[in-house]
């Protein structure tokens, strides 16, 4: 699975299956452009970006 950020600001995500990609409806509090992607504990994490060193992880209830 993979995250892309995508959209004016960034803070936008699809998740991509390799087959299909779903638009996520909860957007990341901080602009990762340029950023990297991890995953931690098996959660798509934003590092860095536009907006300084954030970290983000995606869960169910939303980035955090």
């Amino acid at each position: 699975m993979y995250t892309c950020f995508r959209g004016y600001n960034y803070k936008w995500c699809q998740l991509f299956d390799g087959s299909s990609a779903q638009l996520i409806n909860y957007t990341t509090r901080h602009d990762h452009e340029f950023g990297c992607m991890a995953v931690l504990n098996g959660n798509p994490t934003a590092i860095g970006g536009d907006d300084g060193s954030y970290v983000e992880t995606l869960r169910s209830s939303g980035w955090t």
